[in-house]
């Protein structure tokens, strides 16, 4: 698959790889990528090999979901698909109800486990229970909507982004505070890319690690400088590129 570039090597991928098509993942980054200003940007330029994506016909992309992982004795295994649609739903009513003009901030946290109450109700809980809680904004309160589903809000030492943010989060094995947890399963990731592209080096001068981040969606600058203040993971990328799962425009760059 193409996206941009007439030129004589993209038209013979289009021959050659009619049937491939981006996963979620991938996509993403490509709009990512385009949003940067990329003109020219290849999918699986080599077949279902190393790199996802080459860009300008010279920077080799692996893409990758970051998520929270569980140790199998098959590898890991990522849990995040329930955490994406109630993180999603709060994500949004935080940014809702958070008042523009604002002195105190406070970190929505919660904990949900199966059978999650439904999209409507968790919706309805929030939203009622985080502007009754402006008043007491200086407490750490829980809320508890059922024996599958609480919100506990603590406050903020620091005058946040917004007025509410998201701080953590629970589901069985996963769950934390997002930095840590962006960055110990980077660490799994980059390692595992690594071992995967090391045969195909050779044949692109710069080779880049592109994740969608499903556990932060996204970092604050907050939240950019506490990762930045953790141990360097060292690696063997040129750049590292983080994508919000949910807004393809928001991305960082990591360690520049």
């Amino acid at each position: 698959m193409i996206f941009k570039g007439p030129v004589k090597r993209e038209l013979e991928h289009i021959k050659n790889n009619e049937t491939m098509t981006p996963n979620r993942e991938e996509k993403l980054i490509i709009d990512n990528l385009t949003h940067q200003g990329f003109k020219t940007i290849l999918y699986e330029p080599d077949g279902n090999v190393p790199p996802d994506i080459l860009v300008d016909n010279k920077i080799a992309i692996e893409v990758r979901r970051l998520n929270q992982n569980l140790k199998t004795e098959n590898g890991f295994k990522g849990l995040e698909q329930d955490e994406y649609s109630v993180h999603g739903i709060l994500k949004r009513i935080m940014k809702e109800v958070s008042d523009e003009d604002y002195e105190k901030s406070a970190f929505v946290g919660y904990y949900f486990n199966r059978p999650i109450p439904s999209k409507k109700e968790i919706k309805k809980f929030a939203q009622e229970m985080l502007e009754n809680h402006k008043s007491s904004i200086e407490e750490r309160i829980e809320y508890e909507y059922n024996e599958y589903f609480r919100i506990q809000v603590f406050p903020s030492e620091i005058k946040l982004d917004q007025q509410y943010e998201y701080g953590m989060s629970s589901d069985g094995d996963s769950g934390g505070f997002v930095v840590s947890l962006i960055y110990k399963n980077l660490k799994l990731i980059i390692a595992e890319k690594e071992k995967k592209t090391k045969k195909y080096r050779n044949k692109y001068s710069e080779w880049w690690l592109a994740v969608v981040d499903t556990i932060g969606y996204g970092l604050s600058d907050m939240d950019l400088g506490q990762f930045n203040n953790l141990p360097k993971i060292e690696n063997q990328f040129d750049r590292l590129l983080l994508v919000s799962a949910i807004d393809n425009k928001s991305f960082r760059y990591l360690y520049e």
